[in-house]
């Protein structure tokens, strides 16, 4: 059963004390999109993502190198599904993002264990493994410099 999530926004920013980045993903849950009407009414639902009390599936990653932007590996951190946290590896692909003054495309891919996320039902006709297959625009954002008044 295929799916994709229209709406989604993120951001990559590099921390102030320790200058490593950091990567935050927050997709709309009620977005998401099948073939299937009564699929996609089925993975809204409380079963499976039950998007009314849980509207927004955040990933947060673990401090990283800038490096890894272009050069690609593994992305580690938390993802919130359903309301419950639990550590989450992603692959990040290659990019271009090391130069990327215009922007650059993120992919990043991996596998989910639903049950992980409290999703425990239809396991004889369902995976409990969810394959994710992300793609990601960054867009640089010019720092705002204040200036101290005296």
């Amino acid at each position: 059963i295929h799916g994709s999530f229209q709406r989604f926004s993120g951001r990559v920013w590099r921390h102030e004390k320790d200058g490593l980045l950091r990567v935050e993903i927050r997709i709309d849950a009620e977005s998401l999109t099948m073939k299937s009407e009564r699929y996609r009414d089925w993975a809204r639902s409380p079963e499976f993502f039950h998007v009314r009390r849980h509207p927004e599936i955040v990933f947060r990653s673990e401090p990283i190198e800038h490096g890894l932007l272009s050069r690609g590996g593994e992305l580690s951190g938390w993802l919130t599904l359903r309301g419950i946290e639990s550590p989450a590896r992603f692959q990040l692909a290659a990019s271009s993002c090391a130069s990327a003054s215009k922007g650059c495309e993120l992919r990043v891919t991996g596998e989910v264990n639903r049950r992980r996320f409290g999703m425990r039902t239809r396991r004889m006709t369902l995976s409990s493994h969810v394959r994710l297959d992300m793609r990601f625009w960054v867009i640089p954002v010019p720092q705002v410099v204040s200036t101290p008044s005296f």
